[in-house]
């Protein structure tokens, strides 16, 4: 049975996914940020578990190998020429690494990261980095819900457009359903075009 303080923590998080949600996004006048694409490598569950939420939200995936070189060079290379456009992923730092730096030259940087460390069998520390209302959002839906890739994936697909300031937040988390096993460290992200809203 439910506890009360139980009950605010959901509802509280909930609300914070609810006000990320790009299908509200006219009704409070702003905008959320277009993904051209999602990326993820199914050599890592979580970032797999990602991949299928994005995907149930309409999201275009993109599996990839640790190595983005091909990713690089037939696919964002050609797309960025014509135009800046914004990804997100669930990958090794060393993908983030690679496709950040890819990304200066086309005036794009990283709008949010956070990097997701197994700390022993049933917790996983975030360090979270990005546009205060996601930063929020994800703080408070990691600490009441299991599946903390599925809450990436929907605050990513309703990312706003305007980021403001950033701010960061670390919390530890235990769980013991799904998601609350992580074998090595990954970090989500979004790359996209400078906002001249966004604190330098």
């Amino acid at each position: 049975m439910s506890t009360r303080r139980e009950f605010i923590r959901t509802g509280a998080a909930i609300a914070a996914l609810t006000a990320l949600d790009p299908a509200r996004a006219d009704e409070r006048g702003d905008s959320s940020l277009a993904l051209y694409k999602v990326i993820l490598d199914l050599a890592f569950p979580s970032s797999a578990a990602f991949g299928r939420r994005a995907s149930e939200l309409g999201l275009a995936t993109h599996a990839s190998p640790s190595d983005v070189t091909s990713l690089w060079y037939h696919d964002l290379h050609p797309r960025w020429v014509q135009s800046a456009v914004a990804i997100a992923g669930l990958t090794s730092p060393e993908s983030l690494f690679c496709l950040e730096r890819l990304a200066w030259d086309h005036s794009m940087r990283v709008l949010f990261r956070a990097f997701h460390r197994p700390v022993d069998s049933s917790s996983i520390e975030h360090v979270l980095t990005g546009p205060q209302s996601v930063v929020r959002a994800l703080t408070s839906a990691y600490t009441t819900r299991d599946a903390w890739t599925d809450a990436t994936a929907e605050a990513f697909a309703g990312f706003p457009t305007a980021q403001g300031a950033l701010i960061q937040r670390t919390l530890r988390v235990r769980g013991s359903g799904r998601g609350a096993r992580l074998g090595t460290t990954l970090v989500s992200w979004v790359i996209g075009p400078i906002s001249k809203t966004t604190a330098a």
